[in-house]
């Protein structure tokens, strides 16, 4: 996987943690934020429930003033009491609640209630306050058994309260009902108070999940933003990186082409911009590789694929060859073509360094999607050489049309002999032509493969420029094979030349050339041998219908078909294995023999029939082909039916 993908999965991947992570502290926050509002709720449910069971016993106690306390009169007041100051404790615990602080206007409503709880809690102790003084009196033993009120007005009718434990009772009577009174306010202030606590608890859960959509929002925003960015930044990189190995493999070629002073005083101005590493100080050496079937590669990758696959192939070489050297640079020359300049090492020998580049090579499939062939040049020492040194690699890389795909090129490995000499086999091309319209395919063959081997040691431009001409000669040949045999050829002289000059090796434009002549020969021997089918055919029939015809002969069919006396006998041959004078004979005395067995004419009848004009040679024949005589044929009483 390449280096900027792995970079991008890893910050998708951090992005994407981080992103989890703080949902699920948010997750968190919100369920914590939502137990304490469950608890609040659940501990001021609980509060009223208390509140209105504490109020009920006031009811009882108070309004009703039938409660029967029983004996211990004291202990049901104390307990009555301390159920009112737990209630006040846990009051004052809600209202401290951090919630309800946060809310000012429950805590403004809080206040209030509180403020009535006051009021409520000075009825209480007044309450308290005459009721501890009935008991210590002992006025509570008589007038709290069978409920306090009823019994102060028994014990009123007959005497037996006297005027200061009256108004004791009476004070008593008054405080429970001011009581009874400070309670009711409380009581409408505190239910409010808790529905509104359970909507602002609600009403609080909302606006944290709103603000924990919102801060989730904004985070898989700025995620996304961030992540736009540096995509945009990555694309601007890589469009700088791109734009920069474009500009560096212009001047690298620049370079190339014209290695003159000025082009030298250009690359050495440029190329501390351009990080070029590259020195002319040290011998230089030039490697160019092609892409083999360049055209299927182009259409089997996109854009972007084939680069990708270009420059892992680079970095695999570049790391092969910085065994052996210094400093390397490399460029697209022509789009198939990738060119390699480096320093070599001072102890490397171009041997070692032919070897290396050789196995590698060698490691490369042939017949991968990315098969490639290399070219070598010797070491150049001077930097005004470099431009006759890269036109020489040019040269030298188009053998491969001549070695074939996945070739290896290396300097002296061919003997070429100077272009100037060459001198188009017109003779051959003669001789060729003759064979291909005589349809001999082996000796049509042999003459192509002797021109093309002739043109081979003048180098591949040799070969190239016969081929264009080879493939003319037979295309004309062709067309007028195809007029004459009445046959379909594929492709016109233009074609078949725009054709074969996209061949990128000999190998193929061989094929090419070796098919056509395989396809065209052997359709117009097909028609030849129908037309010679039916000719003989025809010639058959002529002989059935004129045997009786005296002047039926060889010369007489010849003429009827316009053709050689000769030639006729020789395709008659071809397809009978028997002349046309013998089949003539042969037919001729199988018809006399019939003639003789079944009709009862005369010897010499039935050889008039038959055709003969000599009945010297009639006997002749009859007795070599038959065995016998005519006569004797007759006579023999064998012979009833006709053999």
């Amino acid at each position: 996987m390449p280096v900027n993908k792995i970079h991008s999965f890893f910050a998708i991947f951090i992005g994407s943690f981080f992103l989890l992570c703080f949902l699920i502290l948010i997750i968190l926050f919100y369920n914590h934020q939502s137990d304490k509002i469950k608890s609040l709720a659940l501990e001021s449910m609980t509060m009223l429930a208390e509140w209105n069971r504490l109020e009920n016993d006031s009811n009882d106690l108070l309004l009703n003033r039938f409660t029967q306390f029983g004996t211990d009169s004291s202990l049901v007041v104390s307990n009555w009491e301390n159920d009112y100051r737990s209630f006040e404790i846990k009051l004052d615990k809600l209202i401290d609640n951090e919630f309800i602080k946060r809310q000012p206007e429950i805590l403004k409503r809080l206040d209030g209630a509180y403020r009535v709880w006051r009021f409520t809690e000075v009825r209480l102790n007044n309450a308290s306050f005459y009721f501890n003084q009935i008991i210590q009196s002992g006025l509570g033993e008589k007038v709290m058994v069978n409920g306090m009120l009823h019994t102060m007005y028994m014990m009123r009718m007959q005497g037996q309260l006297d005027i200061d434990e009256i108004s004791l009772l009476e004070e008593t009577i008054y405080a429970l009902e001011s009581l009874d009174n400070a309670t009711n306010e409380f009581d409408h202030l505190f239910n409010s108070i808790v529905l509104d606590l359970e909507v602002s608890g609600e009403r609080y859960l909302q606006r944290i999940r709103g603000l924990f959509v919102a801060l989730f929002s904004s985070a898989v925003l700025v995620l996304i933003i961030s992540f736009y960015i540096n995509r945009q930044l990555k694309t601007a990189q890589v469009n700088r990186k791109i734009y920069l190995d474009s500009r560096k493999a212009r001047l690298l070629q620049s370079l190339c082409e014209n290695s003159s002073e000025e082009g030298q005083a250009v690359f050495n101005e440029k190329r501390v911009e351009y990080e070029l590493k590259l020195s002319f100080d040290v011998p230089v050496m030039l490697i160019m590789i092609q892409i083999d079937n360049f055209n299927d590669f182009s259409h089997l990758y996109n854009i972007e694929e084939q680069q990708d696959s270009i420059m892992e192939l680079c970095s695999d070489f570049k790391t092969m060859l910085s065994q052996n050297s210094t400093n390397i640079e490399y460029f697209l020359y022509n789009k198939e073509f990738i060119v390699f300049i480096m320093n070599t090492a001072a102890d490397c020998e171009f041997s070692d360094l032919e070897d290396g580049i050789r196995i590698w090579h060698s490691k490369v499939p042939a017949d991968g999607d990315l098969s490639i062939s290399i070219t070598l040049t010797d070491l150049c020492f001077e930097t005004d050489d470099l431009d006759r040194d890269f036109e020489y690699l040019c040269r030298l890389s188009e053998y491969r049309y001549l070695l074939g795909k996945h070739s290896f090129i290396t300097p002296g490995a061919w003997k070429i002999k100077p272009f100037e000499y060459f001198k188009y086999p017109q003779e051959k091309e003669r001789l060729f032509i003759e064979a291909f319209k005589s349809l001999d395919h082996d000796e049509t063959i042999n003459l192509m493969s002797e021109m093309i081997d002739y043109a081979a040691p003048y180098g591949p431009e040799s070969v190239k420029r016969l081929i264009l001409r080879l493939t003319a000669a037979q295309s004309s040949v062709a067309e007028l094979l195809a007029k004459s045999f009445h046959i379909e050829v594929s492709q016109g002289v233009t074609p078949m030349i725009l054709e074969i000059q996209k061949k990128e090796t000999l190998e193929e434009a061989r094929m090419m050339l070796d098919g056509i002549v395989s396809n065209v020969i052997n359709a117009c021997q097909q028609k030849k041998s129908e037309k010679h089918d039916q000719t003989v055919l025809m010639i058959r029939e002529i002989i059935e219908n004129e045997l009786d015809n005296l002047n039926l002969s060889a010369d007489y069919i010849a003429d009827r078909f316009n053709l050689t006396t000769s030639y006729i006998n020789r395709l008659f041959k071809q397809h009978t294995s028997f002349s046309i004078a013998g089949y003539i004979n042969e037919r001729r005395l199988l018809k006399a023999k019939e003639l003789l067995l079944s009709s009862g004419l005369t010897v010499s009848q039935a050889a008039e029939k038959a055709g003969f004009a000599s009945m010297g040679t009639f006997f002749r024949l009859f007795k070599k082909n038959f065995g016998q005589t005519p006569g004797e044929l007759v006579s023999d009483p064998v012979n009833t039916k006709i053999e």
